[in-house]
């Protein structure tokens, strides 16, 4: 099938034979492995919870950074029912490829920032439902001794603001918010900056004492 021909077929949705179809456009080089494993995320979305859990072990085994940005992309997204059997391989993945906020000490990018919120969300959301940890449990512990750009970077975002939300109180960020802000201050003027810190304001406006 000619790469037009398959990406047409692909954008049908799930079918059972789209991943052999796949499996053959990959041997035959007409998708590279990262193109190969970014059509898996964009089946999964449809695919009945047997299939899942077989690509998202393939997904797991991919190794590529750019597949798990996708990954996580498809994870996080409450649309997505995903069966228990198949977040298991997607929390391996995840943990495997940490986004990367810079070299130490540099500031953080906006996209960059936006990737680890994405990330860290997908993240909880696969550990609670591999039945795992809970989301809180999951989000604190990863942010727990980060630095402070990872904890900005995630609760400065609408998921980290929903999370904020849903904790309720200051005490139970267990500092993560001081981490937060003090990346703020220390890049007085900064505009990414500035943008991160309006959004982790805006979340911890909601925040009881």
């Amino acid at each position: 099938m000619a790469g037009a021909a398959l990406d047409a077929y692909l954008d049908t949705g799930f079918q059972p034979d789209a991943v052999p179809l796949l499996d053959q456009a990959l041997a035959r080089g007409m998708l590279d492995r990262q193109a190969y494993g970014r059509a898996l995320v964009a089946l999964l979305r449809a695919a009945p919870p047997p299939w899942q859990s077989r690509m998202a072990g393939w997904l797991a085994d991919s190794g590529d950074f750019a597949v798990a940005d996708d990954a996580a992309g498809a994870a996080g997204d409450a649309h997505l029912k995903l069966g228990a059997d198949a977040a298991a391989p997607f929390l391996r993945l995840l943990r495997t490829h940490q986004p990367q906020l810079g070299r130490a000490g540099a500031a953080v990018s906006l996209e960059s920032a936006q990737r680890y919120a994405c990330w860290l969300h997908a993240l909880a959301r696969l550990a609670e439902r591999a039945g795992m940890a809970t989301h809180q449990d999951t989000v604190l512990a990863t942010l727990a001794g980060a630095d402070d750009g990872r904890a900005l970077s995630y609760l400065a975002s609408p998921a980290g603001q929903d999370f904020v939300f849903m904790v309720g109180k200051r005490a139970r960020l267990r500092g993560v918010d001081a981490a937060a802000a003090r990346a703020v201050a220390l890049h007085p003027g900064h505009p990414v900056y500035a943008t991160l810190g309006a959004g982790l304001w805006c979340g911890l406006g909601k925040l009881k004492d």
